[in-house]
């Protein structure tokens, strides 16, 4: 966390140690996932924008079904994406059941 704070994400260890740590956090019990996504979410919403959207990235792979949740919180634009797309598939979907 504190590489992608700096904004050293992408050096040698910054990202591969981040997402190691994810790895292990995913085989815990919901509540502490949970707690850990609230906790991430605070620390990351201080880093700058390429930060956020590096987290967003990451947080959805671990906690796909937040979407919602990790966008109120980032306000960044990959979380942003994926709920348009998700949405967009959604009304693709009602569309298609009503022919005029």
């Amino acid at each position: 966390m504190v590489r992608l704070l700096l904004g050293e994400y992408d050096n040698q260890d910054g990202k591969y140690r981040l997402e190691l740590a994810f790895s292990q956090i995913i085989k815990l019990d919901e509540n502490q996932r949970m707690n850990i996504l609230e906790n991430t979410l605070k620390i990351g919403n201080e880093g700058n924008n390429k930060a956020k959207e590096n987290l967003s990235e990451l947080l959805l792979q671990n906690y796909p079904d937040r979407k919602v949740e990790i966008y109120n919180t980032l306000q960044d634009d990959y979380s942003l994406m994926q709920i348009i797309g998700d949405s967009n598939k959604t009304l693709k979907k009602v569309g298609g059941l009503f022919k005029w």
